[in-house]
């Protein structure tokens, strides 16, 4: 079975997948990406009420360039960040992002298997903005 994405017009470059619980690094890793030219998808603004919420998130992550994920261990069991990792991943777009370590252990091994940029948690600050500039050229790369 193929997925055919529909056409990208005006689309997002990446977007971002992450558990309520690690809403604050993701609006820190959403901002530091915004600040490098790239457009987010996030449900909190791009959802309105009223919209079907599962078809905006499957319609932002075939629009997107690419699929961020934030792996904790709260989204790692989350349903919903596992259906959209994998809907990443089917199309060739999945970017993982650890933010604490052991988180691996559980995820299924097709997302370990994907580099990651490193423990993003573990990260000092000079540190995780040469992780956002390697997700910048990994997410540039999935636009061309």
């Amino acid at each position: 079975m193929t997925i055919t994405p529909p056409p990208r017009s005006t689309s997002p470059d990446v977007f971002l997948s992450y558990a309520r619980t690690d809403a604050t690094v993701a609006g820190e890793i959403r901002s530091a990406l915004e600040l490098e030219g790239i457009v987010v998808w996030q449900d909190k603004s791009r959802i309105e009420n009223g919209d079907h919420f599962p078809t905006e998130i499957i319609d932002g992550i075939f629009k997107a360039a690419g699929t961020l994920v934030l792996w904790s261990e709260t989204s790692a069991q989350s349903a919903w960040v596992r259906d959209e990792a994998l809907l990443g991943y089917a199309l060739n777009r999945l970017h993982p992002v650890f933010l604490e370590r052991g988180v691996e252990k559980f995820l299924e091994p097709r997302y370990r298997e994907i580099d990651a940029a490193g423990y993003y948690g573990d990260l000092n600050a000079e540190a995780q903005a040469d992780s956002i500039k390697g997700l910048v050229k990994a997410i540039a790369d999935n636009r061309d």
